[in-house]
Formats: C-alpha cells, structure tokens, sequence
C-alpha cells in the first residue's frame, strides 16, 4: 500500500500537469481579488426603471468576475501552463528561470494588448516588504511577478518530486531579491518632496459633498491647510459638486445668484489671499461638445492648470457602445499628452482609477504625482486597499513623491521609496496630512 504522502505528490503531480486546473484554481483566484470591484454603486449614467436597471448588478458582476476574474487570473494561468509544458528544462533552476519570465512575458502582454492596467498583478503581493518593492523601480511589477512566480515554480517542483535539496534554489532566489532591495533601499537617497504637499481627507461622503454644509466644511479645513503653509494642497475627486465649470474655466450659471457663487467666491477667495500656493481641485468642466472629469491647479485666483481624464472608468463615465442609446450621459476622454503644475512643480494627475495604470503614471515623467480619487463609488473597503497599495508602487516605479487624497477610502502622502510618509486614520475621519518640502 502506498504511503498517504506518495499518494497525495503523485496526485497533485497529476492534477498539475493539467492546464484546466491553473483555469479553475487561477479564476478562483482572480475573482477573489477583483470582486470588490463589483459593489460599484455609480450608476448615475443609468435611467431608472428599464430593463438595464433592473439587471444592472447583473451586469457588473459579469463583467467583474468574467471578463477581469477570469480573463485576467484564470485564462493567463491556463495559458502559463500550456507554455510551461513546451519550455520546461526538467531541471529546478532552468525553470524557476524560463517559467519566471514566461509569467513576465504573459502579465506584460496581458496590460499593453488587453486590459492596459495591471489589477491582479502577482508583483503586488510583494508589498508588505518595502525592500522588495524596489525592485519595481527598475523593473515595474513585472518584474515582482517574475520573481514571486519563480520562487512559486522552484517550490512546488522541489516539494512536488520530493527533492528537498532543490529547495535550496527558490529560497536563495528570495533570500537574493530581498537582500538586494534592502540594499537599494539603504543606499537609495529619495529627494526632498518638491514643495510643501497637503492632502486633504475630508471625511465625508459621496452624498455628504452634494450639500453645501459639505462645501463648507472642505473649504474650512483647506483654509486650515493653507494656513499652515501647503504649497501644494490636493482635494479629493468633484469635492464640490455643484461648481460646474464651462468651457472657459467660469462657473456655469448665473454667478450674482444663489449660494453656489458665493461658495466658489470663497474658494477664489483663499487662493488669492495664499498666492505662493496651489489648490488641486477636481470639477467638472462642461463645454458644448463633450464633458470632462478634470484636475484643476487654482493659484492666485485663477485656473493656471487643467488636465482632462485619460482613462474613464467602465461603467462609472463610460459605457460599452452597445448601451449608448441607454444611458443619460458619460464624459469625454482628455489628450494622452497634458502638461500640468502645481506650486511651481511639474506633475503628473491621475484621476482616480487612474493610478492602477502604470504608463500613465509615467507620462510625462515629473517629481510629483498627484491622485485625487473618489472611492466612495465602490462600498467594499478592498478597493480603497488595493488602490493604495498601487499608488506606492507608482511612487517606487517613477520615484517620485505621490499625493493622494481620497474620497471614502485611504489618503496618503507617498514617498519616492514606497514609504507611507502621511496616512489617513478613517474613511469618516477628517484630517489634512502634511509633508514640508525641502526650503520649509
């Protein structure tokens, strides 16, 4: 009679070498991360009481589960393991080396051809150790994905064949990657954040900003932040609602009546009375033909910098072209190619979902980027975890300093190591994180 282990390595070896288990144990997996995603609740774009209403949650769990669960996890899986019984060396080492790259290989094309945004990664999961996110300064989270994937490989062959001196090569290759980015991390000095950065936390909800005691409060606790001296001072995504910009940066509507211009007066107010900072507000900015979700720069007054969403958000501001006669209204995308500042600083704006594109994030190239979000959109806290962890590999990818502040999830000041520098407590909590700048 065989022994239970033998028994249970030569049924495991078996149910490896077949490709439909990495679809069935990859979906699995992929839908376990992404699932978050399917508690969107912007569904504003949406008429009411048809049918596509009806199936609306339908519809979004489809698309969660399907096309990014196991498109992104289940199906590259599936594909790793029908490459990997055409490359592999037989030997530990030779594969750890081969079948690491081939991951690499297959995440690479997985965003630039298909999904263009790297949510389900496996580099992610390296974030507990800021020493291994180093690597992603030089390599991207791809490169993370290659390491974790051949540590993985050189592990389960070694245990699965029961060769116990092998497992000396994917604990070497760990032990390495650590070593080395504890190395870059010591011998790596991150410049001095650029200016004087303040990201607010404003503690309110989605709905809570729609009334005006919510503009109120913003507006107060900026004034708190300029106070103290923020040269640069981020506001979470559409903090105010109802200031609707035109196509010539001026508030829409009549600006002698109602509280809604007298509310914008203030916020004009403090940044002439503050004119060596920047206030970074996200508005919506509506002309004739298209409308934007946009990052504005507010120093002195005047609107001195814009920058128009690249990369909508599916289901949020935009739709498939085949609900188009459905839907109430989506926004426009902005150019690839938008220049912006902020306190004198060149920067990079990622508008919310916007962080979890690497390339964005690197173009252009400046010292600063600065992620104004509203993950409020989406009720389960895993989003707001996710998205922050990325930002800091954002940070470490282009190392520069990273502002984010959140609307309903987690605000943070970010520095070019990965390092949390400022930290919101709590969703509800207010507060205004600071970091000086260099000449403070």
């Amino acid at each position: 009679m065989a022994h239970p282990v033998d028994y249970v390595l030569r049924t495991l070896r078996a149910r490896l070498r077949e490709p439909r288990t990495y679809l069935i144990l990859g979906s699995i997996y992929g839908i376990w991360i992404v699932h978050p995603l399917a508690t969107l609740n912007g569904w504003w774009w949406l008429e009411s009481g048809g049918v596509l209403w009806q199936l609306r949650h339908a519809l979004i769990y489809l698309f969660v589960w399907g096309w990014l669960g196991v498109g992104m996890v289940g199906v590259p899986l599936y594909l790793f393991a029908h490459l990997a019984r055409r490359v592999s060396t037989r030997s530990v080492p030779g594969d750890m080396l081969v079948l690491g790259l081939a991951w690499m290989g297959i995440e690479v094309i997985r965003e630039f051809l298909v999904y263009g945004f790297t949510w389900a990664h496996l580099g992610y999961l390296t974030a507990p150790s800021l020493a291994l996110m180093q690597h992603a300064s030089w390599g991207g989270v791809y490169a993370l994905s290659a390491l974790l994937m051949a540590v993985c490989v050189g592990g389960v062959r070694a245990l699965l064949w029961r060769q116990w001196r092998r497992l000396s090569y994917p604990c070497a290759l760990a032990a390495l990657a650590w070593g080395s980015g504890a190395l870059l991390l010591t011998t790596y000095t991150p410049p001095e954040p650029p200016a004087t950065l303040a990201a607010l936390h404003t503690g309110l909800s989605t709905r809570e900003t729609t009334r005006f005691s919510g503009a109120e409060t913003t507006l107060t606790q900026l004034e708190e932040a300029l106070a103290a001296g923020a040269e640069v001072v981020l506001l979470p995504e559409n903090s105010f609602p109802m200031f609707e910009l035109n196509k010539n940066l001026a508030l829409r509507g009549d600006p002698t009546e109602g509280r809604v211009p007298a509310l914008f007066a203030r916020l004009t107010a403090l940044s002439r009375a503050h004119p060596d900072s920047s206030i970074v507000v996200g508005l919506h900015i509506h002309a004739p033909e298209a409308t934007y979700n946009a990052l504005l720069s507010l120093a002195g007054g005047e609107f001195t910098s814009v920058y128009r969403k690249r990369v909508l958000m599916p289901f949020g501001e935009v739709v498939p072209p085949f609900l188009e006669r459905k839907h109430t209204g989506t926004f426009e995308t902005g150019a690839r190619a938008q220049e912006f500042a902020a306190g004198g600083v060149a920067a990079t704006p990622l508008l919310c979902s916007e962080v979890i594109y690497p390339r964005l994030a690197a173009t252009p190239p400046t010292p600063l980027l600065l992620n104004a979000s509203n993950d409020s959109l989406f009720s389960h806290p895993g989003v707001s975890r996710t998205n922050s962890t990325q930002a800091r590999f954002r940070a470490v990818e282009n190392r520069a300093w990273l502002v984010r502040s959140v609307k309903g999830g987690i605000s943070s000041i970010i520095a070019p190591t990965g390092a949390v520098a400022a930290r919101s407590s709590a969703p509800d909590t207010a507060e205004v994180l600071m970091v000086s700048g260099a000449e403070s």
